[in-house]
């Protein structure tokens, strides 16, 4: 009996994660599709040119050649994010 009951406390715990945005959802939030697109691919990319093994290059070359605005967003979030990780990365080896 106690199984199903940590089950359904375990997916409750799930669930409420899945509701609330992360920090880069956040600050696209309400900006137009190829914005947010552009910027959440640059994101990514910039956390992986920082080191992370947890981020991949994302970045759609066609469409950034289309529309200035995907590709001026995903220059905004890869410099940003790149940077943020490289802050995270200077203060965890200071320790």
């Amino acid at each position: 009996m106690k199984y199903p009951i940590a089950c359904v406390a375990a997916a409750v715990a799930l669930s409420a994660c899945a509701a609330i945005p992360n920090r880069e959802d956040r600050m696209v939030q309400g900006q137009p599709e190829p914005y947010r697109m552009g910027f959440l691919s640059g994101c990514a990319s910039g956390k992986a040119a920082a080191g992370s093994p947890y981020h991949v290059f994302l970045k759609d070359a066609q469409r950034a050649m289309d529309e200035p605005m995907y590709a001026a967003a995903w220059n905004d979030g890869f410099a940003v994010c790149k940077s943020e990780r490289e802050q995270v990365d200077r203060i965890m080896l200071r320790r």
